[in-house]
């Protein structure tokens, strides 16, 4: 089985679509979990941006056209919680 990484935790990357969905909800509270300690640790917008790009770039292969749509929404309401208010736009 194929897998990706987010934030070093391994992700199945061929699943059924429900599946598939569980998964990137898991995908999603580990960015949470992890953006503010991620902004910390970078030394500009920039390198925080490249990793954060890396990691959501993971987290939405795969997915049609209209769940991408949804994840990044949650991608930037997920970054509003987190005070960063530069736009998300991968």
């Amino acid at each position: 089985m194929a897998l990706i990484k987010i934030m070093g935790v391994d992700y199945p990357t061929l699943l059924p679509e429900q599946s598939a969905d569980a998964w990137r909800d898991r995908m999603l509270g580990e960015l949470e979990i992890h953006v503010r300690r991620m902004d910390r640790a970078c030394a500009s917008r920039q390198e925080f941006w490249m990793w954060f790009d890396g990691e959501t770039e993971s987290l939405l292969r795969g997915a049609s056209g209209e769940k991408q749509h949804l994840l990044r929404r949650r991608v930037s309401s997920l970054l509003e919680r987190a005070g960063i208010r530069d736009r998300y736009d991968s």
